[in-house]
């Protein structure tokens, strides 16, 4: 009786505090939002989402689905490091993964993604999470060199106060990476401990995540994370080529860079709120129209993250659907796996 009851008090407070995470990044991205809407121009606004060119919309869309195939090569090529997997499957768990995470709020979708592909590759939940910090670790490192080109080239055309605050961004998004860096050495020494206690388990699995970049697959990462990254920057490209805004390198690439560490900050789903912030302040900064900025973030969103959201729910379901006609359920977890990670 015991044993059965544990996995269920962990799994309800697991719950409680994922409800907290959500609750609190929904609230803060509300008052983002506030803050990013305070001043603009209600009617050019609305002409902007009326009247953008929906050719470049769409070449905007197929630069950011390139660099999510991309991100798929890439995670297969971390995982394979460990077990071999078909792509179709990485696939599938990357693009629901996403998915979840424009809809969840607080980046809990890296948590969904997780598990769901725990449950179609049968690996460990923390061997799939260390994995996932990998990338981000690949991607952080792209996104500050992105930032720091964009903010050098960008600093006569910045002002003072602005300049100094997108510096302040820039030194600690270096500190987290740092910090990240220094966990993972952590986590690495703690997983060579040969004790069988829970604990010592999870980071032995987090370590054979890490272990996924390694120097047969450090070199293509990194190419591989350039790339996406480059696709990316020509999504925003065409995003405000469609706007009719036209937008330098140096601008582009601290605009993405403003842009994907405000990711980091756990907000509401589809960074509703953060992205809004960001893409009024940093064109504010440019000396350009904050308005279009907003309407930029909000083509963003629905063309960009939405494409990827619709296709993450569709497979979803569809996935579902054939597990329930097989009799099988692969998607599902049992309280006793969901407890040993």
């Amino acid at each position: 009786m015991v044993h059965l009851e544990v996995p269920r008090v962990v799994t309800v407070s697991k719950a409680f505090h994922r409800g907290m995470i959500a609750a609190s990044g929904i609230a803060l991205g509300g008052i983002f939002l506030v803050l990013a809407f305070a001043q603009y121009d209600p009617e050019q606004f609305a002409n902007a989402l009326a009247n953008f060119n929906r050719r470049d919309l769409v070449i905007a869309v197929s630069c950011y689905w390139a660099a999510l195939g991309l991100r798929v090569v890439r995670w297969h090529l971390l995982l394979k490091q460990f077990q071999s997997i078909p792509v179709s499957a990485v696939a599938e768990a990357l693009l629901v993964g996403y998915a979840a995470n424009n809809v969840i709020p607080a980046r809990l979708g890296e948590l969904v993604r997780a598990d769901y592909a725990k449950a179609r590759m049968r690996i460990s939940r923390s061997t799939l999470l260390g994995s996932i910090v990998v990338e981000r670790v690949l991607d952080l490192t792209m996104i500050l060199g992105f930032f720091a080109y964009g903010l050098i080239a960008a600093m006569a055309i910045i002002e003072r106060t602005q300049l100094t605050l997108f510096k302040l961004i820039f030194a600690n998004a270096i500190i987290v990476l740092a910090v990240v860096w220094f966990v993972i050495r952590f986590i690495k020494r703690r997983g060579s401990n040969q004790s069988s206690s829970h604990w010592n388990r999870v980071f032995r699995d987090l370590s054979v995540g890490f272990g996924a970049l390694n120097p047969r697959s450090v070199g293509l990462a990194m190419m591989l994370s350039a790339g996406i990254w480059a696709g990316e920057l020509a999504a925003l490209f065409f995003i405000f080529i469609a706007l009719g805004v036209s937008l330098s390198l140096a601008q582009l690439t601290l605009l993405s860079g403003v842009a994907s560490l405000s990711t980091l900050i756990p907000t509401a789903p589809g960074y509703l709120g953060s992205y809004q912030l960001v893409f009024a302040y940093t064109l504010q900064a440019f000396a350009a129209s904050e308005t279009l900025g907003l309407a930029a973030s909000v083509l963003v969103q629905t063309g960009l993250f939405g494409s990827v959201t619709v296709v993450g729910i569709v497979l979803y379901f569809v996935r579902m659907f054939r597990d329930l006609k097989s009799g099988h359920h692969p998607t599902k977890i049992s309280s006793r796996e969901h407890a040993n990670g």
